[in-house]
């Protein structure tokens, strides 16, 4: 059975990594996206010149319609999902260049601008 593996495409190419590395174990690839369209149409191009499939769809996982639509799509064109692979991050820390982790737990859900 194809596996569908929904991640995010970006510096330092994890992402990417790791979805040639299952395309070529016959999964089906959603590279998600929030501002790197470029990127992760290459990334999807480039599991497509390896004979898999790919969609790379723009969602900001801090927007709970956006995580909707993304596994709408995803489950649009594959059928299921089988393996998540969530290697985003992003930091911020205080002026003082100290952060209180707890204190920023909620937040540290959505994107930190």
């Amino acid at each position: 059975m194809m596996q569908t593996l929904m991640g995010k495409a970006g510096p330092p190419k994890v992402g990417a990594a790791v979805a040639e590395r299952l395309t070529r174990e016959g999964a089906a690839v959603v590279v998600n996206h929030v501002s790197s369209a470029d990127e992760a149409s290459a990334v999807a191009d480039t599991i497509e010149s390896l004979s898999g499939k790919a969609l790379a769809v723009r969602a900001d996982i801090a927007l709970l319609d956006d995580i909707r639509r993304l596994f709408r799509e995803t489950t649009g064109r594959f059928g299921r999902l089988g393996i998540l692979v969530v290697n985003a991050g992003c930091a911020k820390f205080g002026s003082s260049g100290r952060s209180g982790l707890l204190d920023k737990y909620l937040s540290g859900w959505r994107r930190l601008k």
